[in-house]
């Protein structure tokens, strides 16, 4: 994994393209197939949540990390997303 692909990370919505409903899903296909699945997972999300701290470098819950523990007890005893293990 190239320091580009794991330091990179999607952060835009692009709602001014007429086709602008089906623009990530078309935007993943074509990053998947340059990149491959691993850089596009985190591209897509995963080196978000590192960069966070919410996941450590090994991809693990950091349970000691704050951004995490708020996540956590936001979503209290409802049922948290699958980034959020």
């Amino acid at each position: 994994c190239s320091l580009w692909s794991s330091r990179s990370m999607a952060s835009w919505m692009n709602t001014l393209s007429p086709k602008h409903e089906d623009y990530l899903t078309v935007f993943d296909l074509h990053y998947r197939q340059a990149f491959g699945d691993n850089a596009a997972e985190l591209f897509m999300g995963g080196n978000a949540l590192g960069w966070l701290g919410i996941v450590d470098e090994d991809g693990q819950p950091n349970v000691a990390n704050v951004n995490r523990q708020r996540l956590v007890q936001f979503y209290g005893s409802h049922p948290r997303p699958g980034w959020l293990m």
